[in-house]
């Protein structure tokens, strides 16, 4: 239990992106998220990497999942999570239009 709290502290959303219309395009917006938001984007996103795995029963993909993402940093909800903040990085001279 405690390798599960601690890989969610380690991962938990800083930023999110939410899209907005500006000049006929979408722009990716960094925003800051605050509070339990954290928490919950960070369990959505776990939750839906687990669900996407190929095991047959949920206890085995959660294992796998949980022990890709502790010991061998190559899971989909590390990817997910590490695309968001790339992205993020990538479009901080957006925002100004939040």
């Amino acid at each position: 239990m405690d390798t599960i709290l601690e890989l969610l502290m380690a991962n938990r959303s800083l930023v999110e992106l939410k899209s907005k219309r500006k000049a006929k395009t979408f722009l990716s917006i960094p925003t800051p998220v605050i509070g339990l938001r954290r928490y919950s984007i960070t369990i959505k996103r776990l939750s839906k990497s687990i669900a996407i795995r190929s095991e047959k029963h949920i206890t085995e993909r959660m294992y796998n999942e949980l022990t890709d993402s502790y010991t061998h940093q190559r899971s989909a909800f590390l990817k997910t999570v590490r695309d968001t903040n790339k992205v993020a990085a990538a479009n901080r001279m957006y925002l100004r239009y939040r």
